[in-house]
């Protein structure tokens, strides 16, 4: 219990460090944010609003989540994060308890628990408000309850329970939860009944005899009280929206969002079938690659292990799920991340004991040369990648990260190379410190005056009058609409001249607009013969990068009063 505590404690300090550290990044999460801002300032807590609008994108339970730090700790990054980082570290405590009820050791356990928490997939999801941290927390959940009732029996109050997280994870996030859950548990349940049928394997220490084979009567008196637990969590708020909104709610919800999603790729998140994954999987592994590889290995011939089996029915179905998904990002794999975490503590277990000898060399040390490759490409990209960019602000941050990486990388491979495993996670580890170190203490601080959203919501708000109506053109990302605590009308296809004409109205204007189209606006007056006053005019203005899209851009304020 201790090492729990202290493992919560540590990474939940982290994390709320890097929430710090910078200020929202578009698109998605100053659209959780703000949609939570806008409940707590309404108290409507049934529908989620987005710049005045009706978001259905996700659930609602995300929003109620957030509300309670944000309630406290004012819409600051901090209070608009914080369920993610609590959610991130109950996770990462969750897969360390997982891994001793899967026969890892203390010691192996604990080793595993912090090579997922430095692992970069866990740091992004746990430092970002939106709903895939506690999605994950929900999914390692559900699966820890289904690995315990196999391990001791079946329990009507696990099996409640069970039920209850994975209404959670709907109302967290819809469809992704349920299928990752239940797709493993299908999958493990058709292996192992029909190994046991055709005397593929024993059983073996991980599944308990009464637990087997319940009789088919016994099943359906299961799933139905499961699924009216599902309802009991779900069914409520269902019922309010279809109140208070009709069914359009959730149609534009399933066809536009989750059906979108899975069929093509949204706002360019593209990416090959399944093979997107396999070098995000790796980096997300860095620490413990080479010993994941040989873990994988070792695993698809050792299935008569059922903690093996359900490792890999947890693994295989969600790398097909998301893979096959037309929309594509980094973090959505992370449900998959977390079994090859606790594999490779299971193997590491097998190897203390002396069972997982047999593997050969070669997948160790194809493994160490990933290391070293992936390593060393990330040191030198980073190089490369701010002298492409033209961000001369992270020069500084790329030359302490290459410097950081590369000699870890080698030290890591070196080790790995001569499978010396403890010398081999201890600079894997090194190196994912320095990155967080890097990022947290230079980059995010150099970028920051480079992102316009928060600069240009304060600058209007100290000079402003109040009251101002804030017209958005050229650039029209969600933060800007968080950080300006307020609608903003979005005039992307407006024209010069109706740009003009609102400014030359009575009310307090402002319009955020690139300095081009703004000149090439004064162009057109001029040509038809309309005579601009002097208060209208620039009042401010920057030269600023657009992480999201990447490029820069040059972005005025013009003013009427």
């Amino acid at each position: 219990m201790l090492a729990a505590i202290i493992l919560f404690a540590v990474f939940k300090c982290l994390y709320l460090w890097l929430d710090m550290q910078h200020s929202l990044w578009d698109r998605d999460e100053p659209r959780y944010a703000e949609a939570t801002r806008s409940m707590l300032e309404s108290g409507n807590w049934v529908i989620p609003y987005f710049n005045g609008d009706i978001r259905p994108n996700k659930p609602v339970l995300i929003y109620w989540l957030m509300s309670v730090p944000m309630r406290f700790l004012g819409p600051t990054e901090i209070g608009a994060r914080c369920i993610a980082s609590v959610a991130g570290a109950f996770t990462i405590v969750l897969c360390f308890l997982l891994a001793i009820r899967l026969g890892a050791s203390f010691w192996v356990a604990t080793a595993g628990a912090v090579t997922i928490g430095l692992s970069p997939m866990l740091i992004v999801v746990s430092t970002a408000s939106t709903t895939d941290g506690v999605l994950l927390l929900w999914t390692v959940a559900a699966l820890s309850i289904h690995w315990r009732q196999k391990q001791a029996g079946f329990s009507w109050v696990r099996h409640g329970l069970f039920w209850v997280v994975v209404g959670l994870s709907a109302l967290t996030k819809g469809p992704p939860g349920i299928a990752v859950i239940l797709s493993t548990i299908v999958a493990e349940r058709v292996w192992s009944t029909l190994g046991h049928r055709y005397r593929w394997f024993p059983l073996s220490g991980g599944e308990c005899e009464a637990n087997r084979a319940p009789t088919w009567v016994a099943a359906i008196i299961r799933t139905g009280f499961g699924l009216a637990v599902f309802l009991a969590v779900v069914a409520p708020w269902v019922i309010l929206v279809l109140i208070r909104e009709g069914p359009s709610f959730f149609i534009t919800q399933i066809r536009d969002h989750a059906m979108a999603h899975a069929t093509r790729p949204m706002e360019g998140h593209r990416g090959p079938w399944i093979f997107y994954y396999i070098p995000v999987l790796m980096i997300a592994s860095y620490a413990a690659l080479p010993l994941v590889i040989a873990a994988l290995a070792w695993a698809f011939g050792t299935t008569r292990r059922a903690e093996v089996r359900f490792l890999l029915c947890w693994i295989l179905p969600t790398l097909l799920i998301f893979g096959s998904a037309g929309t594509k990002l980094p973090h959505y794999i992370a449900p998959g991340f977390i079994p090859l975490a606790l594999l490779a503590a299971v193997y590491l277990e097998a190897l203390r004991s002396g069972a997982g000898n047999d593997i050969s060399i070669w997948w160790w040390r194809v493994g160490s040369l990933i290391v070293l490759l992936i390593g060393t490409a990330l040191g030198a990209g980073a190089i490369f990648g701010v002298r492409f960019s033209g961000i001369q602000e992270l020069r500084l941050p790329s030359y302490f990260l290459c410097a950081g990486l590369v000699p870890l990388a080698i030290i890591a491979g070196h080790f790995w190379w001569r499978r010396r495993i403890l010398l081999g996670l201890l600079p894997g580890w090194a190196a994912m410190v320095v990155l967080v170190a890097v990022v947290g203490l230079l980059a995010f601080p150099a970028i920051e005056p480079l992102r316009p959203s928060r600069l240009l919501a304060d600058w209007i708000h100290r000079n402003a009058p109040e009251g101002t109506r804030l017209i958005a053109t050229s650039y029209q990302e969600p933060s800007l609409v968080y950080y300006y605590r307020g609608q903003i009308e979005m005039a992307s296809k407006s024209k010069g001249l109706e740009l003009i004409e609102a400014l030359k109205a009575p009310a307090n204007t402002a319009i955020i607009m690139e300095k081009d189209r703004w000149e090439k606006s004064t162009g057109i007056a001029q040509d038809f013969g309309i005579a601009l006053t002097p208060n209208i005019r620039v009042r401010h203005g920057g030269r600023y990068y657009q992480f999201q899209k990447g490029g820069w851009i040059d972005l005025v304020v013009v003013g009427n009063w």
